[in-house]
């Protein structure tokens, strides 16, 4: 439209003051808009604006529509899937009274997973199968390495390498610290040599979803 029209306040209710908005626009257009009529006769743009307008309006404001049957059904398929949120866990490690327990589960073992060397042969023994790193700086003063060996070709049994590095302590100088492994009902337990590894043999790899390690760094050498 290329006109506005400024209408005074009333006393009226909403509806009724949108009522008589519509009306005086179309059917009274003339005896309180003269000018406004007079434009509306020399334009068709804004007459045939004006009379879709109307039809509109008019029956809404007047409760002359009938409520739909029914709607259709919402489609919001173009809306994101919900985000998931992560499931808690059980902490893979904790320190306490001068002991570190990390416990392995399905889930840690499928991030641990080491891909396959290319061209080793089949029958190969002692393939590097699962790698756990202690997160540098988590312990204080203590470095943790866990690897799972296969040794056999059906991946049955295999060995368990754990390395302790007590940072206060000579590269070559880690023997002592107590290293023990629980897998069900058994259970096996040895101290690091000088280089600070152990090596647990023969051990069931079909429940090492279920291993627990636990480690007690010897930081000094008892005199």
């Amino acid at each position: 439209m290329h006109m506005l029209i400024s209408i005074a306040p009333s006393m009226h209710s909403a509806k009724s003051c949108q009522l008589m908005l519509a009306r005086s626009i179309g059917v009274e257009a003339a005896a309180r808009a003269p000018g406004l009529a007079a434009h509306l006769a020399a334009c068709p743009d804004c007459a045939t604006e004006l009379h879709e307008l109307l039809e509109l309006v008019l029956p809404a404001y007047a409760g002359a529509l009938a409520p739909a049957a029914r709607y259709p059904a919402i489609d919001l398929t173009f809306l994101e899937a919900p985000m998931q949120l992560p499931q808690p866990t059980a902490p893979v490690w904790r320190f306490d009274a001068g002991r570190l327990v990390i416990r392995f589960s399905a889930a840690l073992l499928a991030g641990m997973r080491q891909p396959p060397l290319a061209g080793a042969a089949r029958a190969a023994r002692s393939q590097l199968i699962f790698r756990y790193t202690q997160e540098p700086g988590s312990v204080h003063d203590l470095d943790v390495s866990i690897e799972v060996y296969a040794e056999d070709v059906a991946q049955q049994h295999g060995r368990v390498r754990v390395g302790v590095d007590v940072g206060s302590r000579s590269p070559l100088d880690q023997n002592g610290s107590l290293v023990t492994l629980y897998l069900g009902a058994a259970n096996w337990e040895a101290e690091t040599d000088e280089t600070g590894c152990v090596d647990f043999v023969p051990v069931p790899l079909e429940e090492l979803s279920s291993l627990r390690v636990e480690i007690t760094p010897l930081t000094q050498l008892k005199v």
